[in-house]
């Protein structure tokens, strides 16, 4: 509502019913040209225009809002062009929008055709004082609320700080789906909802992703494995109100496979402790680090970014999240010294690698013929500098050596994976 600035001046000692009426009697209504906005959903709201203070008037103004009201601070100045209503409603969500003047009940609109939905005080937006006449939103500074006093400043302030009746206060929220705009593997997405109301929840194409049963207000998404694209979240929202069905929609997409890249700038085996250090560059936004297929850490792009790896060495690979891209590298274990419980050679070799145990050094090149005696078979996985697979075989526990054929490689340094029971370790081997 439209306020006169004298009018302030003695509003503090007034009751808030008293301020209340106060402002009714004393309000003008001296508005130019009638305009027309509408609602998130559409409805028209009628708006006017008016002309603007002097710079003077501006300073005197909110000299006066502060003298008033100590416990409160500035916003933004002083303005006859927009109102409470106005704020809260509209300007607030269109920053560069021209600005208007809202007279009630324009402002009830908002609520009544469902662009928002009346919640509890934690998940509010919007604040209507309806035994006042004037509309607030939550301030980004906790407990507080940011209003516009009629033609006074926008003030921050306590939600009883004010010349309005606060008594019978309302919470709005514009119904909405919070969530990832990208699905690697999984999301889990959230809807603001009315007190006792229900979520129904679809994903279309039906094919792009699974979800639990249920009517909750979370939920969680797991992309299927085959589907790459784009998909539309949605969730209906039932409710015995005005608002008995909305719909909500959110863009997503799945399984992106652009940007993203991963540079290494540790040695080839981890350091003492377990740790190695890396950069990542190439995508915004946040990494997930993985070893073995295992989480590790999740972290921003950067350089010299320290991970926990172990001494058994592995893959390492990285996601950046926003676009679902992982690249891989294989770190080699021992931390710079210690000792392997298997031992690989020939190495170098040009057809054939074998695997024993590492009994012995004098073992390793001809010595007494070794099983994997302690593993009742084991994994080798042998991987390129840039952590792809190029070779993957199994044995099972028996009384000759497993070996590997190598001689179908192209020559360069590979890493080898073993992985059994109570061994997970990386050996670097070069084919000849």
């Amino acid at each position: 509502m439209r306020t006169n600035t004298r009018l302030f001046e003695f509003l503090k000692n007034l009751s808030p019913t008293l301020r209340t009426l106060t402002f009714i009697f004393f309000s003008t209504l001296s508005f130019s040209q009638t305009t027309t906005i509408n609602t998130p959903n559409g409805t028209p709201v009628s708006v006017f225009t008016r002309t603007e203070f002097t710079q003077s008037q501006i300073a005197s103004t909110n000299a006066t809002a502060l003298a008033a009201f100590p416990g409160t601070t500035i916003v933004s100045n002083s303005s006859k062009t927009y109102n409470c209503h106005a704020y809260a409603w509209y300007l607030t969500e269109c920053a560069s929008c021209p600005k208007y003047w809202m007279n009630t009940p324009q402002d009830d609109k908002y609520w009544l055709d469902c662009s928002y939905v009346e919640v509890p005080v934690a998940q509010a937006q919007k604040i209507s004082y309806p035994n006042g006449d004037h509309s607030a939103v939550k301030s980004v500074v906790s407990g507080k609320f940011d209003s516009k006093w009629g033609e006074w400043p926008v003030m921050r302030h306590d939600p009883t700080d004010t010349p309005y009746n606060a008594t019978g206060l309302k919470y709005y929220a514009k119904p909405a789906i919070s969530g990832p705009t990208t699905i690697c593997t999984t999301g889990s997405f959230n809807v603001i909802i009315p007190s006792g109301a229900v979520a129904t929840w679809s994903i279309s194409p039906s094919n792009a992703a699974t979800f639990p049963a249920g009517t909750s207000s979370t939920k969680i998404f797991t992309r299927s494995s085959s589907f790459t694209g784009n998909a539309i979240v949605t969730a209906t929202l039932a409710n015995s109100s005005g608002c008995s069905s909305i719909t909500i929609k959110r863009s997503v997409s799945m399984g992106s496979t652009t940007g993203g890249t991963l540079n290494l700038t540790a040695p080839g085996v981890s350091t003492p402790g377990g740790s190695i250090v890396v950069s990542v560059s190439g995508s915004t936004g946040t990494y997930s680090w993985f070893k073995n297929g295992n989480l590790l850490a999740t972290t921003a792009a950067g350089n010299n970014i320290t991970l926990q790896f172990g001494c058994s060495g592995g893959l390492l690979t990285v996601r950046a999240n926003n676009s679902c891209t992982e690249v891989s590298r294989v770190i080699g274990g021992n931390c710079q010294g210690g000792t392997n419980s298997m031992m690989v050679y020939p190495n170098p070799s040009s057809s054939e690698i074998f695997i024993g145990l590492a009994e012995s050094t004098e073992q390793q090149y001809g010595g007494r013929v070794l099983s994997v005696t302690k593993e009742e078979s084991i994994k080798t996985e042998i991987y390129d500098f840039s952590g792809n697979l190029v070779l993957a075989k199994q044995f099972e526990k028996s009384g000759s050596v497993p070996s590997i054929d190598i001689s179908e490689l192209k020559r360069a340094t590979y890493f080898l994976r073993i992985i059994g029971k109570e061994v997970d370790e990386v050996h670097q081997i070069i084919k000849e």
